[in-house]
């Protein structure tokens, strides 16, 4: 495995409960307010808009289906599919990581299933589609936790992984200016496209589509916190194809 990685327990994240490798699981720091803060103002709703019309883009062609959001306690993608007509349930590997979900949705309306992110308490090819997002960059072992999301999905697996072909390749040099702009950032680890095609083949998935998101470094937008800006910095690399050659996160999308 080529990724790049440097985590340390109080990196990763916290809360109580769920446990993944040594470290306590991603998604119970991702899943808390303090997390949806990160995406506050207009620079950061339009990270997250960009994001959920990629990921709508991405799963047009299934129709509507039956999707576990992987790690999705922040339910920053769960209107979207909701919206879309999809049947939504979102894992999370404690009990807090619903907190955020129940405030918008009932258990009805999007049931939230409890279990560790390794291991996940269904059988295989339950649901249609596993869509995991701001999760695989900060899980012990990444081929481990991509070789269960796809144990779980009939169809296809949807995740977002940081693109060692970026400027991620520097991640580690430039994090502390990162974490002067952002605060309370978290270390990561980026992956060379061809290992994440690699362990999905092993997994039995062929890569679909995927679309990089982002040319210049999201801490970037986020020190100028300007939406209009924003668009125009990214706008020129995109049309250059620089964005689809060298941008990140890539967005995945890979077909059993």
């Amino acid at each position: 495995m080529r990724s790049s990685r440097s985590l340390s327990s109080d990196e990763v994240g916290g809360g109580r409960g769920g446990v993944i490798g040594p470290h306590p699981a991603p998604d119970i720091a991702t899943s808390h307010d303090d997390y949806a803060r990160r995406f506050s103002g207009e620079v950061g709703r339009w990270f997250l808009e960009r994001q959920k019309k990629i990921v709508l883009e991405l799963l047009a062609p299934f129709g509507t289906c039956t999707i576990l959001e992987v790690g999705g306690g922040h339910a920053q993608l769960t209107q979207g599919f909701v919206g879309a007509g999809h049947k939504v349930t979102v894992q999370g590997s404690d009990a807090s990581c619903a907190a955020r979900l129940r405030r918008i949705y009932s258990e009805r309306d999007v049931p939230f299933l409890l279990g560790p992110l390794e291991h996940m308490p269904v059988g295989d090819r339950a649901f249609d589609v596993v869509v995991t997002v701001r999760t695989m960059a900060h899980v012990d072992d990444p081929p481990a936790f991509l070789a269960e999301c796809a144990r779980v999905a009939r169809r296809a697996v949807l995740f977002d992984y940081p693109s060692r072909r970026s400027v991620n390749r520097f991640a580690d040099v430039f994090f502390d200016a990162k974490q002067s702009i952002e605060r309370d950032t978290r270390r990561y680890q980026s992956f060379s496209d061809r290992d994440v095609a690699q362990w999905m083949a092993k997994a039995g998935f062929r890569p679909q589509r995927s679309i990089r998101q982002f040319f210049w470094p999201m801490a970037i937008h986020r020190f100028h916190k300007s939406e209009p800006v924003a668009g125009a910095l990214e706008k020129v690399p995109e049309l250059l194809g620089l964005t689809g050659a060298l941008g990140s996160p890539v967005l995945a999308l890979y077909v059993r």
